[in-house]
């Protein structure tokens, strides 16, 4: 099995098993962007738990700053780990647990401080590298697999249209907690997906492919380090 995913691989792979791959990528670029597109309800949310204006302000900088220092953490723990695959599961799992509670403890605080925001800042940190690390993870794999990459991409881009439609129509004000909820449940099978990608994901090329560098430790490490993070 490992030997399919050498250098040449994507070429030598069956009809059959390229298209199993092609939609096990798409089924996560699908519902990453069906489930993100609910992420930007936040504002309304806010404004229906009766937060000013300048409050709203104050906790979008936060999240802001927050997104800054979660990103290039999540290309650390990638690193750290070797597989951007495992990296996003990780933030993926963070995302559905975060969004979840900040409904959950929308009436809950410590001495006046609504519990709440904890978990919205939480979940902005989670979410800042997952574009990033998900790119890495399918493109990387579409390269193994022999999968059309543009293909794959479409699937997200056209979940994540039709689920602004959907929640457009249908959320207010009064609702807006809702998206909290649709943001945690499709990111599940992300999570599933994920899981299934393994014997191609975590499959490095490193082993099969030269250096262009000779024999230097460290231009070799370099190298083909970017093939192993997926």
């Amino acid at each position: 099995m490992r030997d399919q995913f050498v250098t040449g691989a994507p070429r030598e792979l069956p009809t059959k098993e390229r298209r199993k791959w092609s939609f096990s990528f798409g089924a996560v670029e699908f519902f990453y962007w069906f489930a993100l597109a609910a992420n930007g309800y936040l504002t309304i949310y806010l404004a229906s738990q009766g937060f000013s204006v300048a409050q709203v302000s104050i906790i979008g900088s936060v999240n802001s700053a927050v997104s800054i220092l979660g990103m290039p953490l999540g290309g650390a723990i990638a690193d750290k780990l070797q597989s951007s695959r495992k990296a996003l599961n990780i933030y993926i799992i963070g995302i559905a647990l975060t969004s979840a509670l900040v409904p959950l403890t929308a009436h809950l605080s410590v001495f006046g401080f609504p519990i709440m925001l904890i978990f919205v800042v939480l979940n902005r940190f989670f979410i800042s590298p997952t574009n990033a690390l998900l790119d890495t993870t399918v493109i990387n794999g579409c390269h193994k697999t022999g999968s059309f990459y543009g293909l794959v991409r479409s699937a997200g881009s056209f979940s994540y249209i039709l689920m602004n439609l959907v929640l457009g129509a249908v959320i207010i004000e009064q609702n807006s907690y809702l998206t909290f909820y649709v943001l945690a449940v499709f990111l599940l099978p992300c999570v599933w997906y994920l899981i299934k990608l393994k014997p191609v994901s975590d499959t490095t090329l490193a082993a099969a492919r030269p250096s262009p560098f000779g024999k230097c430790p460290l231009a070799s490490c370099s190298a083909t380090r970017i093939t192993s993070l997926i």
